[in-house]
């Protein structure tokens, strides 16, 4: 919208000045400003939200299980039919653990293939490990979260197939 107060005409009176803006608002020019300003208000509030979701937003809240222990999710291996051999277990990581036991397991076998404690919320598989898992079997792996005094602070566990 052109406004003419910064330079008006010398003989310009106000209520000239009140009609001028009246035509340029009958005429539209008003419009477009508030339509602009409508349009530059949605795309950033828009893009607000976009960030909150983003950016900001927290992790959801641990669960816990039917016996009141915190479920820690499995990561990776995605469960599944695999097309190869996974050698890296991935799993949510559990504040204040001292360190985690890891187990694999044919189905069907309570005698795990692979047992062992680590520190950090992965685990990979030696090439000796990894040659026990064969083609057309289902396995189970099972991951624990122990606290300093070795009681169970949460667990999970993941399923896959070759």
């Amino acid at each position: 919208m052109v406004r003419r107060a910064e330079n008006p005409p010398p003989n310009e009176t106000h209520e000239d000045r009140f009609q001028h803006d009246i035509e340029e608002l009958e005429k539209g020019s008003g419009w477009r400003a508030i339509v602009r300003g409508i349009v530059v208000v949605a795309v950033s509030l828009a893009a607000v939200i976009a960030v909150y979701y983003v950016v900001g937003k927290k992790p959801p809240p641990p669960r816990m299980t039917a016996k009141g222990a915190l479920y820690i999710e499995p990561l990776e291996p995605a469960g599944g039919k695999l097309s190869a051999v996974p050698t890296t277990f991935r799993w949510e990581s559990v504040a204040g653990r001292k360190d985690y036991r890891f187990q694999l397991l044919q189905k069907g076998n309570p005698i795990p293939l692979v047992e062992r404690s680590v520190l950090e919320a992965s685990a990979t598989l030696t090439p000796d490990e990894a040659s026990r898992l064969t083609r057309g079997a289902s396995y189970i792996w099972v991951v624990e979260a122990r606290g300093a005094d070795g009681k169970v602070l949460g667990s999970g566990r993941g399923f896959f197939d070759l």
